[in-house]
């Protein structure tokens, strides 16, 4: 397996696989994932006939209670993708998690018309904000001096809302858990229906049973579609 590029720092590390002149998925990871553990998905979608850039970030986008932060990292993710289209073939965009409140914002950002995304699309200070499961995270918001409201106009420019104005000649996917706890059905549904009600060009696949972490495992077994997903826009 061809690793090629890799870059490193604090916020943002990312790694390119796979042949330079095959089309690219730009595949953001989740909160707290590290490379190692997704590369048996990225390895597939390469024997498939991708080229994958996949980014990683620092725990500090929600650790540190600094809403500054996640927008650092989108930008430098941003400024990478930028560059990279300038001399590749692009897929889309593969969000995972969190990934995907950052996946969102790099289609918007540049112009990439396709994103498959795997559990997510709440609003992330909602998510922060009244899920018990990250009661660590709106602690140390909480503690810097940041209320639900300083959130909202911090990222109300990154915020995944109903308004579909930012995604209405996008082509997307998303993939969820009626089940999920840590990013809830009810919020996603929220978004994605008033996004399909609006016309846009997009699709909502949903489990009943699985948990967070499982249906992110279980939606990575879906291959065929994902392959489908991604080369039908390179027709």
């Amino acid at each position: 397996m061809k690793i090629a590029g890799q870059t490193r720092n604090r916020l943002v590390n990312h790694k390119t696989y796979g042949k330079e002149t095959k089309p690219t998925i730009y595949y953001i990871l989740g909160f707290t994932g590290r490379l190692g553990q997704y590369q048996p998905h990225i390895k597939v979608l390469v024997r498939l006939g991708f080229r994958v850039v996949a980014f990683e970030y620092d725990d500090s986008v929600l650790n540190d209670g600094n809403p500054q932060i996640i927008i650092g990292a989108i930008q430098k993710i941003s400024d990478v993708v930028r560059a990279d289209q300038k001399t590749h073939k692009v897929a889309g965009v593969y969000g995972v998690s969190l990934g995907v409140f950052m996946g969102l914002n790099i289609l918007d950002q540049n112009n990439i018309r396709t994103g498959m995304f795997n559990s997510g699309a709440a609003p992330l200070r909602d998510t922060i904000w009244n899920n018990p499961l990250l009661a660590h995270q709106k602690a140390g918001f909480v503690k810097n001096g940041y209320s639900f409201n300083d959130l909202q106009k911090a990222w109300q420019a990154y915020e995944i809302s109903p308004d579909p104005t930012r995604f209405k000649d996008k082509r997307l996917l998303f993939m969820n858990s009626r089940a999920d706890r840590t990013i809830t059905f009810d919020r996603v549904y929220k978004n994605l229906s008033a996004w399909q009600k609006a016309g846009l060009d997009m699709k909502l696949i949903v489990f009943d049973r699985l948990g967070h972490a499982p249906a992110i495992v279980r939606n990575m077994f879906r291959i065929s579609a994902t392959t489908k997903f991604f080369k039908s826009v390179l027709d």
